[in-house]
């Protein structure tokens, strides 16, 4: 894992009937989120690290799947 990478300390979900709100470290996600698909929460123990994943709705999604190493991590492993 890159150590340009950050993790959450808080990770709050909220459903209120059809409405579901995500805020993370106190700010509110801002883009609607599905409340009719499932909000996974998990694994929840002493030695796993906390997940949620959720929907987020969009009108258009670009995927770019390059597995080459980041140019930080080719020097870290030649």
């Amino acid at each position: 894992m890159s150590d340009k990478l950050r993790i959450a300390r808080e990770v709050r979900v909220e459903r209120h009937g059809q409405i579901a709100r995500l805020f993370i470290e106190g700010a509110e996600f801002p883009f609607h989120i599905a409340a009719d698909d499932p909000i996974v929460i998990g694994p929840i123990s002493g030695d796993d690290m906390p997940t949620v994943r959720f929907t987020v709705f969009a009108e258009r999604i670009n995927v770019i799947n390059d597995f080459t190493p980041e140019p930080d991590d080719q020097e870290k492993n030649p």
